[in-house]
């Protein structure tokens, strides 16, 4: 068996976090005070099925309440959590994990193999529909129970996904418990092994949790955690003065006015999801102007990226384009820079084209990407390209996308959230059997994708491979990036310490609070 390459640091990742906790109970100190974090208004049962029993969109609590197999440090690495060490085999398609002695649910029962495997066989069914239960179906081929401590995954084919959602999405609840009591006890008495526990909730208005002391790598120095979602920005801003919030994730419109007064610090992650447009009509019946690569440029070189980022977005986006991230393997700098705004140009490239005083179009967007689309469609109206915007309700516009009948263009994600391969992201963007591709790719980008998805990761390869599927992409041009997505967090006067995980688009990590 070969061990897997990124996690040489194991033992000195453990001997940090082990070292860390002894620390907090050698001061003696006991977790005190509580913390209230305003959430943008996500529906909480829309992220937890309804039964809280499963995962189906990350959310900041979720890492809170369970505890993963691994975790990502600030600089979005993997290193061991539930799981002390890994064995990858037979080229990739097994992994065997030894779960670390110690480590227990909520109730103080063991966390063992048993449970792994209880807990990924669930996510796997038809029955509770979890986010990825197609994708384990299709990849997953066996879970061996080897012993307490030991467990052997077997794959029908290469999972480099595998990291990422252990760490997101495949939080181990416990067996024992979970078949004793039913889903539906299970679903208003949730017991499970992250930093907090489980106290209650009020549907779409906040969750309580309080600090479980017998966790095993980090004990909160507080005891009481609640998240509250908040829909409306102004809302979370008056909440954060007034100090009924002690932090909060702030709206863009709201960026500047925090900078200036020192009462409050932003805490920003950069990188965590390019945001850009998909070209619907490339792939539509009809001889639309969209079809020629020089009108995509000609998009491409219309928008004043820079502009839009600092100035309508205040800094809470950067100027993006590679359709790799930093963090991948083949990422280079010069892949990083935006595409430049030359609207002299963008207008050359449609008089070559046929198009020399322009045409008509539509931008298919959802109500909160209003801001930054108005903007864009402002500057391909100063090269004659009329850009109408087609607002639609969530349920709506993700079932345009979903039809593959797209007029136009539509807003869309390249790639996000700290995804450790460079298929990872991209291989539910832009393959053709992708959901979220919206059918807006072509045969030579999907086969690019799904050939790279199919080097593991370490491999000497693959940063080779990764760059060439990054151009190929560029030069089919389904999609233009325009920039990347920061995660920010707003903290109060009482926070002294809150850290976000590069590349993470979702704010975790609520252990590691500090309170003046």
């Amino acid at each position: 068996m070969k061990k897997g390459k990124p996690y040489l640091i194991l033992i000195l990742s453990i001997l940090i976090i082990l070292t860390g906790t002894s620390i907090l109970y050698a001061s003696g100190k006991k977790p005190s005070g509580s913390v209230v974090f305003a959430l943008r208004g996500q529906n909480f049962a829309s992220a937890i099925g309804g039964d809280h029993t499963y995962i189906k969109w990350l959310q900041p609590w979720v890492q809170a309440l369970h505890e993963p197999m691994f975790l990502k440090d600030l600089k979005a690495k993997i290193v061991p959590a539930l799981a002390e060490s890994w064995e990858t085999g037979d080229g990739g398609l097994s992994i065997k994990m030894k779960l670390r002695k110690g480590p227990t649910f909520h109730d103080g029962t063991p966390i063992t193999a048993h449970d792994v495997k209880f807990s990924i066989e669930r996510y796997k069914q038809d029955k509770y529909r979890m986010v990825f239960y197609k994708e384990l179906q299709m990849k997953l081929k066996s879970i061996e129970v080897i012993d307490d401590q030991t467990i052997l995954f077997r794959f029908n084919e290469a999972y480099n996904q595998f990291w990422d959602r252990f760490f997101e999405y495949y939080e181990i609840i416990p067996k024992n418990y979970i078949e004793r009591v039913g889903d539906d006890y299970y679903s208003k008495n949730i017991v499970s092994s992250g930093p907090f526990k489980w106290v209650g909730y009020k549907q779409d208005v906040y969750i309580d949790m309080e600090a479980y002391e017998g966790h095993y790598r980090k004990v909160p120095e507080f005891k009481n955690l609640r998240f509250i979602y908040v829909v409306e920005d102004r809302t979370r801003l008056a909440m954060l003065k007034t100090g009924e919030a002690d932090m909060m994730v702030p709206g863009p419109n709201h960026l500047n006015l925090l900078r200036k007064d020192p009462k409050y610090r932003l805490v920003e992650a950069p990188n965590t999801r390019t945001l850009g447009l998909a070209f619907g009509d490339l792939i539509r019946p009809g001889n639309w102007p969209i079809k020629d690569r020089r009108v995509r440029m000609a998009i491409a070189y219309a928008i004043d990226r820079k502009a839009i980022s600092e100035i309508a977005l205040q800094g809470a986006t950067e100027a993006s384009n590679s359709f790799l991230a930093p963090w991948h393997p083949g990422w280079t700098p010069e892949r990083g820079k935006p595409i430049p705004y030359d609207p002299e140009k963008a207008k050359a490239l449609l008089k070559e084209a046929g198009y020399p005083n322009g045409f008509s179009t539509e931008i298919a967007i959802q109500p909160t990407m209003k801001q930054e689309v108005q903007a864009i469609a402002g500057y391909l109206a100063k090269v004659g390209i009329m850009a109408r915007l087609n607002i639609l309700e969530s349920g709506a516009w993700t079932e345009l996308c979903f039809s593959k009948k797209v007029k136009g263009m539509i807003w869309r994600d390249a790639w996000w959230n700290a995804r450790s391969h460079p298929t990872s992201p991209l291989d539910v963007q832009l393959t053709l059997k992708a959901p979220w591709s919206c059918g807006i790719t072509t045969q030579r980008v999907s086969d690019a994708i799904e050939a790279v998805g199919r080097i593991p990761l370490g491999h000497p390869d693959l940063a080779r491979k990764a760059a060439e599927m990054d151009d190929i992409i560029q030069q089919d041009m389904p999609r233009v990036c325009n920039y990347s997505l920061k995660n920010i967090v707003a903290l109060g006067p009482r926070i002294e310490f809150y850290g976000l995980i590069d590349g993470f688009i979702v704010p975790t990590r609520t252990e590691f609070i500090r309170l003046k």
